[in-house]
């Protein structure tokens, strides 16, 4: 009896281990979240339709319209663009990407545009637990450690690093959960939410909802954006601004994505978009080649657009003021295009 149950466990073991390697070797690559493989899955669909691709988080996917972005531009440099952005986009999930879409996907876009944040630390990336345990392979634990300003952890910490990162291989591994995400994605077209009403991955902020979540967050609103207050101080900032030593591997780090955009024949252009930069992230742009950044839109030169009316949320513009914002960010984009070309 003994060695009936030894046999049918060692049975079982060798089943499950050969049933998860065929699947790791034969199901499709999964993202880890539902709308970063729509978006790969809708660029696979139209190749050669994009040129431009612009990567970053929320405030990129709502704030940046890309078929008005190529309307202003177009007298200087026709663009055909691609909002890649993604909500609580990380800068290492963006790398991510970037490197799937080049290396696996053979995309060759000619201009890339990545927005400029902070490297989070391994114990707060990715945001959305789904994403956490896909995403977090060794390499990328490995290059967040080396990034993050984080230099002394809990052990609470560490633990929840170990354990999104051994149920990310489990996950991946076993393909648990793939084969029904390859169906639906597969089998379903992109719905406007996913993609944006006109297919360039832009989705804008309702203007109901500013009104809706002030009745319950108005506290916590003006709480949260009294840093607009200290951002409109910073007006006058030149972007020649050095940047303190801690930020060095934030700035390799995009010195990185730099290096491999031009290895594959694409020109990088990096940028950031407020709310929520500081002089920290201003540094890291401002020591990047001046040839490939934008100058940053200030709030304090534009009070029209950044008031608390035309926010949906402490960190979101509503349509008409993306809108707004998006004609701002491609007079900048205009004005780098006159310069390099």
């Amino acid at each position: 009896m003994r060695r009936l149950l030894l046999l049918l466990l060692v049975t079982t073991i060798i089943t499950l281990v050969a049933g998860a390697a065929l699947r790791s070797a034969f199901l499709p690559f999964y993202w880890g979240c539902e709308r970063c493989a729509i978006k790969v899955k809708f660029l696979r669909e139209h190749p050669g339709t994009y040129d431009t691709l612009i990567f970053g988080d929320s405030r990129v996917e709502y704030h940046i319209d890309p078929q008005l972005l190529d309307a202003q531009v177009r007298n200087v440099k026709p663009l055909s663009s691609f909002n890649f952005g993604i909500s609580s986009m990380d800068p290492l999930e963006t790398l991510y990407l970037f490197e799937h879409l080049l290396k696996e996907d053979g995309l060759r876009p000619h201009y890339v545009l990545f927005q400029v944040k902070k490297v989070l630390g391994p114990k707060n990336i990715p945001y959305d637990t789904t994403r956490g345990r896909y995403w977090m392979s060794w390499p990328f634990v490995l290059e967040a450690l080396r990034i993050s300003d984080e230099v002394e952890w809990h052990k609470g910490d560490a633990l929840k690093v170990w354990r999104k990162y051994f149920a990310g291989y489990a996950l991946r591994f076993f393909g648990i959960n793939a084969v029904d995400t390859w169906r639906k994605v597969e089998t379903f077209a992109a719905s406007p939410n996913a993609i944006g009403p006109r297919g360039r991955g832009f989705r804008s902020m309702d203007d109901q909802l500013h009104q809706l979540w002030l009745q319950d967050g108005i506290y916590t609103f003006h709480k949260d954006t009294k840093q607009y207050d200290r951002l409109v101080s910073l007006e006058k900032l030149s972007i020649e601004y050095p940047c303190p030593r801690q930020e060095d591997k934030h700035l390799e780090f995009y010195k990185r994505l730099l290096r491999l955009s031009e290895d594959y024949g694409i020109y990088p252009i990096f940028f950031v978009i407020p709310p929520h930069w500081d002089g920290g992230t201003l540094c890291i742009l401002s020591n990047l080649p001046p040839e490939h950044r934008l100058i940053p839109v200030m709030m304090a030169d534009h009070p029209e657009i950044f008031t608390q009316e035309n926010f949906v949320n402490n960190g979101h513009l509503n349509s008409r003021s993306a809108r707004a914002y998006t004609l701002l960010f491609a007079k900048s984009l205009t004005d780098l295009f006159r310069q390099i070309r």
